[in-house]
């Protein structure tokens, strides 16, 4: 097997779906504008947990149930869009929480939980990683951490592009990038 071919195609997947719209790109550019990007960094290392995990049970734990119980995968899946839909709603009340004044709802167990519980991470197990990573622990650790530095470089820009929507300057820069 080319382990550089490999890695590279899980780079370049990984790449390519984390640019689509989802639950934590959602949270990131929310915890962006409410907090800016460096008090909303953290997150982007509940992110990188969370789909670590998420990638480990679908690829390791739920496929090798779903060939004695086929029903697995479905309730699965049925189980991530109900969570996507509640966290859509929750998101969706943000902008009023802000308004108010109330402390942003986005915690580093929420983004945890919303990437765990994301579609993208069976995607990123089923489809980038290749079933080969799933027999070998070393290979895996590879691939993860692949996967990993994908994510550091797309979620940064999420989290300040969020802040770049606020009128508010964010902490520590000047107000003439503001309008002054």
């Amino acid at each position: 097997m080319d382990i550089w071919g490999m890695l590279g195609g899980i780079v370049m997947g990984a790449a390519l779906i984390l640019v689509v719209p989802g639950p934590t790109n959602t949270l990131l550019l929310t915890a962006g504008y409410l907090r800016g990007i460096r008090r909303a960094a953290p997150l982007v290392a509940a992110e990188m947990v969370g789909y670590g995990l998420a990638i480990s049970v679908w690829g390791f734990f739920l496929f090798a149930l779903a060939t004695h119980y086929p029903l697995v995968m479905p309730v699965a899946r049925l189980s991530c869009a109900l969570f996507i839909v509640l966290l859509a709603l929750r998101v969706w009340r943000t902008p009023a929480l802000a308004a108010t004044g109330t402390a942003s709802p986005i915690t580093l167990r929420t983004m945890f939980t919303a990437t765990l519980l994301n579609p993208k991470a069976l995607i990123f197990a089923s489809a980038v990683f290749p079933r080969e990573v799933y027999g070998l622990p070393e290979l895996f650790a590879y691939a993860l951490v692949a996967f990993w530095l994908t994510i550091a470089p797309s979620a940064w820009p999420g989290s300040g592009w969020g802040r770049s929507f606020s009128k508010a300057p964010a902490p520590g820069c000047s107000a003439m990038y503001h309008g002054s």
